[in-house]
């Protein structure tokens, strides 16, 4: 039996303490008419501790950038934490598309 999933695609970041971090994520798919967020959050209590910026690179072809600065990375204490990116497109619908684990080295 076939099985349909929307669960969120696996993807662990890692970034040195105090360093600028960024990737490019393609998911080839049209992000048109969608706005995105992502986060680092404790994994004990789920609170967000630091914004992840979320730049379109290009909205068609479903490119987008992700970068923390110097002074985002600096305000997490070295340990594992982890990380979500969201999507809400047309008609508001809301989808975690990428999590995982966000270690932070010295």
């Amino acid at each position: 039996m076939a099985t349909a999933s929307t669960l969120p695609g696996p993807m662990s970041i890692a970034f040195r303490h105090g360093d600028n971090w960024s990737t490019a994520v393609d998911f080839s798919v049209s992000l048109s008419n969608h706005t995105l967020s992502a986060w680092i959050e404790s994994p004990i209590t789920g609170e967000q501790l630091v914004a992840i910026a979320v730049t379109i690179t290009d909205a068609a072809l479903g490119q987008i950038n992700l970068s923390l600065s110097q002074a985002a990375t600096g305000s997490l204490e070295p340990g594992s934490y982890l990380w979500r990116l969201v999507w809400v497109g047309p008609g508001n619908v809301r989808r975690t598309a990428l999590e995982g684990i966000a270690e932070v080295a010295r």
